[in-house]
């Protein structure tokens, strides 16, 4: 009778050893975001999925925390991928695995090489200053002295060093500039308004703590 208890023990422990090394139910793939790549301009972002995962969204400041306008591709091995053309800078961002935000913190990406910093929109008759900036791997910034050209001639449109002036009454509707720093070179397209208007928002809070400014804004225009 004790013999046949040991070598039950035996046959249990021996199961047991083998649901430890094969599971059941386990994943061929753990699901883990890979880090990003950047090659030629193009930033390629991709999540490692498993069996289940059917759906891959990506969220971030390149995108105003969007959750739904960025869906990553499947492709073979259930490996979800997306190539974004995202100008220089710190990134921050994460993924929605099948509608779920990914637990823990913002996962950060620096996109190295030059921008073009300036208002996006440029009035008839009026000027602009332009200024580069380069990003560095840490994702420091600093501006650097760089030169300036036309993408094309645009009448009425003039650039002086990095000063950037159009007449009252050209038809552009949009000038794209050309920046040049230590073999990097990027660009920037402005858009061309007839007029701009200013905008006063008044809000108030009940609670008096109106010089606080934690809370956000949203609509179109905003």
């Amino acid at each position: 009778m004790q013999f046949k208890n040991r070598r039950l023990m035996s046959i249990l422990l021996i199961f047991a050893i083998l649901i430890g090394i094969f599971p059941v139910g386990a994943k061929n793939v753990d699901a883990q975001s890979l880090e990003p790549k950047t090659v030629n301009g193009t930033t390629s972002f991709t999540y490692q999925g498993n069996q289940d995962t059917k759906k891959v969204n990506l969220a971030g400041n390149m995108n105003e925390w969007d959750p739904k306008n960025i869906t990553l591709e499947k492709g073979d091995n259930n490996l979800f991928s997306k190539d974004l053309d995202l100008p220089a800078g710190k990134y921050e961002y994460k993924f929605i695995i099948d509608g779920e935000w990914m637990e823990g913190g913002n996962l950060e990406y620096v996109v190295e090489g030059i921008k073009i910093q300036s208002d996006d929109n440029i009035q008839l008759g009026d000027e602009i200053t332009l200024k580069t900036i380069n990003v560095s791997e840490d994702g420091s910034e600093n501006e650097v002295d760089a030169t300036y050209r036309l993408k094309e001639e645009y009448p009425g449109v003039k650039l002086e060093n990095n000063k950037l002036s159009i007449s009252a009454d050209s038809d552009v509707k949009e000038i794209t500039v050309i920046s040049t720093f230590n073999n990097q070179k990027t660009e920037k397209t402005i858009n061309v308004l007839s007029q701009m208007f200013e905008y006063t928002i008044n809000y108030k809070r009940d609670d008096g703590k109106q010089m606080d400014w934690d809370m956000w804004v949203f609509g179109d225009g905003l």
